[in-house]
């Protein structure tokens, strides 16, 4: 950039609030190190900037009692020092400010205020309630009342996230509340928060460039103000996030199933007068499956070959592939295949295959841009969402899978531990269902819920098809935005009419 191409007051608003993309801001430092104009303009951009940090944190009405009590008790300083303009200058900044970054944000409403009243709230309601925390959108584990953590997956994403969480204020008490968020916020030497206001609910974004944890959200139902979801993000980049556990307590206590004694027993003696010997090693299968946590429907799965068993599974890395390679060691009877992703040649045809659209702009591209200021920060929504969605659709197809071994096996007493099976593998279900809506309330326009029921694979699968199309690409599809948000809340067992399009979609919809 030469010099006598002077930096807009966008561009200088941008870099001052580090929101410019790694090259562009390169470039802009650069010319500031030519331009003496443009590095002027760039220190009365950052006193702006200062000044509505001090908004957010402060509120403006007590940032402006403050300026009227120093001139009241300055009268003197007022003839000596121009005041006057370079209130109106900062005045004028910050309003600018707010338009160019943070129009949705809701900068007159203080985030301490709102979290003092949702702690109120919090100790009114005094409830105990169990939690599920999710990577990626797979459950790794849960949190009975407080403090008490429960490993669900052990595997390497999951156990470096709860690593990470142990560290933190979140492992002491509830995770899930509006106290723990606001302690771990006033521990923070720096932070940046922005405040949404969205139908039905509350967004508070916090950031902060010390500790492990830079970024943490948290969504608080209107006008209740109960937390309803959290999302962490470490400094290595890991996610976490957390939602209520509306499984059951004797369901949830069953989400990783033992082997019934009658059942082991039998299997052991490789024969019972009531079933099939391969009958009963067919269950023990399904179930070694799960507590392995390789139920996500796109790793593995059995088969009843001719006269036997056998699993299938392909893994994304060799420790997986021995990890369960060493966890089905137990069934001796069965037939063993797992391979690993680099070593599959031609399809794979034991494995559901996910459905995609074809090339095109995503239906919701607008409202993605408007809501998430920078590429990376859109990409990470629409990525996030996508794995949730497909984490979903693939639980899904195996629980129907699970459905139809069941209706096979009518005829043998291990029916029942099959039944078992299926309610924990629903239970699972529906907590994955809570934590995609909660990452789909916003453009939904529905407040986050627990799910009545688990959806049917068929389901799953528009649901999923729906989702790449807001957010990846929408191929060929004649359908409105508007449409295809009512088929999702439809979906998620809203009324069809739960939700009349505001202003703001309607005219995205265009």
């Amino acid at each position: 950039m030469k010099a006598s191409q002077h930096l807009t007051d966008e561009a200088l608003l941008l870099h001052s609030g580090k929101r410019l993309g790694t090259a562009k801001d390169a470039e802009a430092r650069a010319h500031l190190d030519e331009c003496a104009s443009c590095r002027v303009r760039f220190d009365q951009t950052r006193v702006a900037h200062a000044v509505l940090a001090n908004l957010s944190d402060l509120g403006l009405d007590e940032v402006r009692q403050r300026a009227q009590g120093t001139r009241s008790s300055a009268s003197l300083a007022h003839r000596r020092f121009p005041i006057l303009p370079i209130g109106g200058f900062l005045l004028a900044s910050a309003i600018l400010l707010v338009i160019l970054f943070a129009s949705p944000m809701v900068t007159d409403v203080r985030a301490s205020e709102l979290l003092d009243h949702a702690v109120s709230s919090e100790r009114a309601r005094s409830q105990t309630q169990d939690y599920s925390l999710l990577v990626d959108g797979t459950s790794c584990a849960t949190m009975r009342g407080e403090g008490h953590l429960a490993h669900v997956s052990r595997s390497s994403r999951c156990d470096n996230a709860l690593a990470h969480i142990r560290d933190t204020v979140w492992a002491k008490g509830n995770p899930l509340s509006a106290a723990t968020f606001r302690a771990w916020r006033s521990s923070l030497p720096h932070h940046h928060d922005a405040l949404q206001h969205q139908s039905l609910r509350w967004v508070l974004k916090t950031n902060s460039n010390s500790g492990s944890i830079r970024f943490a959200s948290l969504d608080l139902r209107d006008p209740d103000l109960k937390p309803t979801g959290l999302t962490i993000h470490f400094a290595d980049d890991a996610e976490l996030s957390v939602s209520e556990d509306t499984a059951p307590a004797d369901v949830a206590a069953e989400r990783v199933p033992n082997l019934a004694p009658a059942l082991r027993t039998a299997i052991a003696a490789d024969h019972t007068p009531s079933a099939d010997s391969n009958d009963l090693l067919e269950v023990r299968a399904w179930q070694t499956l799960s507590t392995l946590h390789a139920d996500s429907g796109w790793e593995a799965t059995v088969l009843r070959t001719g006269s036997g068993v056998s699993i299938h599974a392909v893994t994304d890395t060799v420790e997986r592939k021995e990890e369960l390679q060493r966890g089905l060691a137990a069934l001796a009877s069965a037939e063993v295949h797992i391979q690993t992703a680099d070593d599959v040649r031609g399809p794979v045809d034991f494995l559901p295959q996910r459905s995609f659209p074809a090339p095109g702009e995503a239906l919701a591209q607008a409202w993605v841009k408007e809501h998430f200021p920078t590429l990376f920060d859109q990409s990470s929504f629409k990525n996030r969402v996508v794995r949730q969605s497909g984490s979903l659709l693939g639980h899904a197809l195996y629980i129907d899978r699970l459905k139809q071994r069941k209706a096979a096996l009518s005829h043998c007493s291990c029916n029942v531990e099959l039944s078992r099976l299926i309610l924990a593998e629903e239970a699972e279900l529906r907590s994955q269902q809570s934590a995609l809506l909660a990452s789909l309330s916003p453009i939904l326009d529905v407040a986050p819920s627990s799910p009545g029921k688990a959806m049917t694979a068929k389901e799953a699968a528009r649901m999923d098809l729906l989702v790449q199309e807001l957010l990846i690409s929408s191929g060929d599809s004649p359908d409105s935005l508007q449409s295809h948000l009512s088929s999702l809340r439809v979906i998620f067992g809203f009324p069809e009419n739960s939700s009349a399009p505001n202003a703001q979609n309607a005219a995205l919809s265009k």
